[in-house]
């Protein structure tokens, strides 16, 4: 077993150390969040890679609490917005490692009191710089994020107004495991894997995201996520033979338009494989489903997906002769602009 599959099969414990933090000892640093952010009229979320594409699972319910969330990309918010940018609103930072490069710089840049770090390490320099650290709790990670990942859904799911014991909930469905074949199955029937597209919508955008980008990291895959409307607007062209595509349909607002599209994708002789915790779902020589367990709310599906999106990003890069989680030209901390 290689130390990736190892820091994900441990991730139902990661999970549970956030939640029981988050509704003991740590249930005053998420109230202070919840005063902070009630008081305040605009929200920047900043980070980079999977910090910055997890935010998108809570932006619809936090825009419809208040003021409407941006999601930001740090380097291009440190190069060509941090000196006009407004600094009376609250900045949400997003750093596993709390030393990522560009978003440790805004993190420096901007007022200790309105600064919010989203970090797995608490002696880290954004850490020390915020004004509200919140830990994610997950073990020390080697190799590409995964609990870290899957922590940071969990906060951000209790920013916006999540229960600790819904996290319980998704964590006890992980505990089982997967069915180890029909993972290898789905790989398999997916590949070549060469060129894939993510496709989703809503909160799933950043299950979407981070597959798309730990495909690229981890299997070399030369891969894309879309919005699923944005999909049609142009990109629909390449679907047919010798497409592949994987698109996420949660159940929830949207579940007809995805269900709707993967029909179509796999109609026109895309391989489609459907991720998906719908009840009826379609069938055909070009689709193939890995489910997932509902857990009563679309914004749940990305946390329940993340262990089977691991197992098969791994599964994906063994098929192309690679070991997920093993870096050969970044490092796991990026600190080179």
């Amino acid at each position: 077993m290689t130390v990736f599959i190892d820091e994900v099969n441990a991730q139902p414990r990661a999970l549970r150390r956030l939640a029981d933090f988050y509704s003991s000892v740590g249930a005053a640093r998420l109230a202070a969040w919840h005063g902070l952010a009630g008081s305040s009229r605009e929200l920047t979320f900043i980070g980079m890679g999977t910090s910055e594409h997890a935010a998108w699972l809570v932006h619809d319910r936090l825009a419809a609490a208040g003021p409407h969330p941006l999601i930001l990309d740090a380097g291009e918010f440190l190069h060509y917005q941090l000196e006009s940018f407004p600094r009376q609103g609250l900045f949400v930072l997003l750093s596993q490692s709390g030393e990522s490069v560009e978003t440790k710089q805004v993190t420096l840049a901007l007022p200790r009191e309105r600064t919010v770090v989203l970090t797995n390490s608490e002696t880290s320099s954004m850490a020390r710089a915020a004004g509200l650290c919140l830990p994610l709790l997950a073990d020390p990670e080697r190799s590409i994020t995964n609990q870290t990942y899957l922590n940071t859904l969990g906060l951000l799911y209790l920013m916006a107004g999540g229960a600790t014991g819904r996290l319980h909930t998704v964590a006890d469905s992980l505990e089982p495991g997967l069915d180890p074949g029909r993972v290898s199955a789905a790989a398999e029937f997916i590949q070549p894997a060469d060129c894939l597209h993510v496709i989703a919508r809503g909160p799933s955008l950043a299950a979407a995201r981070q597959l798309g980008l730990t495909l690229m990291e981890g299997a070399r895959c030369k891969a894309a996520a879309f919005a699923a409307g944005a999909f049609r607007h142009g990109p629909f062209e390449v679907a047919g033979p010798g497409h592949q595509a994987i698109v996420m349909a949660a159940r929830g607002r949207t579940e007809s338009l995805c269900l709707g599209l993967a029909a179509e994708l796999a109609a026109k002789g895309s391989r489609v494989l459907l991720l998906t915790d719908c009840e009826s779902t379609p069938a055909g020589p070009n689709l193939f489903e890995l489910r997932v367990p509902y857990h009563g709310e679309e914004h749940l599906f990305p946390l329940a997906l993340a262990m089977v999106q691991a197992h098969l990003l791994d599964n994906i890069a063994r098929l192309r002769g690679y070991e997920a989680g093993v870096f050969h030209s970044i490092s796991k901390v990026t600190t080179k602009e």
